[in-house]
């Protein structure tokens, strides 16, 4: 049998490491100019721009979300770990064990 062993407190340390480097490229992202002055390419920088700064936008919210996940996770298994840990102290008990 294996034994997972997790160390949340050190997990929710990177996850707010990563969320820091989420907010910087965020507010990067705020800074790209509206309408860019490329003379008769204008609309196809525009457009390409809005599409880069778009697909960021979306991985910055992918890691947001897999954080949050994650942190569920945690926090689900802290909780059925301390449930495990008590029922089988119960059980202990019960069989006549110290």
């Amino acid at each position: 049998m294996r034994e997972i062993a997790v160390d949340a407190f050190n997990m929710g340390r990177l996850f707010k490491r990563v969320i820091v480097e989420v907010d910087k490229v965020d507010s990067a992202l705020g800074e790209f100019p509206d309408a860019p002055d490329g003379g008769i390419a204008s609309e196809l920088i525009g457009f390409t721009v809005a599409a880069a700064v778009e697909a960021s936008g979306m991985t910055s919210d992918s890691y947001r979300a897999v954080i949050a996940v994650a942190r569920d996770v945690l926090d689900d298994f802290t909780h059925n770990e301390a449930l495990a840990s008590s029922e089988m102290r119960s059980l202990k008990a019960e069989i006549g064990g110290k």
